[in-house]
């Protein structure tokens, strides 16, 4: 029971907000398994088709190499060692596509952490907005300052700061 009528109301308030917290919590949590989910099915399918068209690519060099082994008679082993890169530059693009989705899948978890912060407080809503408008104000006034001082110049003073004119001629 209650001891005062101050009391009861903040914690039943503390229980519900509790109530709406869990599932809250709950659904953030499952929303970023999620996304996590689908960024590394992604990851993976992208990885298969790079093993799949590495793959085609030796099955092409290799038909390349025999054709030109049946049409030609080669005379040295340098003709034949011209056709050997073409595999290892296809697994060198293998290991850069994997770092690249290693990166994809780090910005993309990055940025499902800044929005669950974001939306979890609003006041960092409008601190972010803030921030925007005052950079995005900033750089109009460098920009618009910029501007008035190139055109305060002259034709022969820019091509004299950059070297392009003699500095002896009038």
């Amino acid at each position: 029971m209650c001891i005062t009528t101050i009391i009861c109301p903040k914690q039943e308030h503390m229980e519900l907000e509790k109530l709406y917290r869990e599932p809250t919590d709950l659904s953030y949590y499952k929303q970023t398994q999620l996304e996590t989910m689908a960024s590394e099915k992604a990851a993976a399918e992208f990885q298969l088709e790079e093993i799949k068209r590495l793959q085609e690519s030796q099955v092409e060099t290799e038909r390349i190499t025999v054709s030109h082994q049946a049409s030609l008679s080669w005379e040295e082993d340098t003709d034949m060692k011209a056709l050997e890169p073409i595999p290892s530059y296809r697994r060198h693009m293998v290991g850069a596509s994997m770092q690249l989705q290693k990166a994809a899948k780090l910005l993309g978890s990055g940025a499902v952490k800044a929005t669950r912060f974001l939306w979890r407080f609003p006041t960092a809503q409008l601190l972010l907005l803030f921030y925007l408008v005052f950079v995005h104000l900033f750089l109009m006034d460098l920009l618009h300052r910029l501007q008035e001082q190139a055109d305060s110049f002259d034709a022969r003073e820019v091509a004299v700061s950059m070297g392009l004119a003699n500095h002896t001629l009038p």
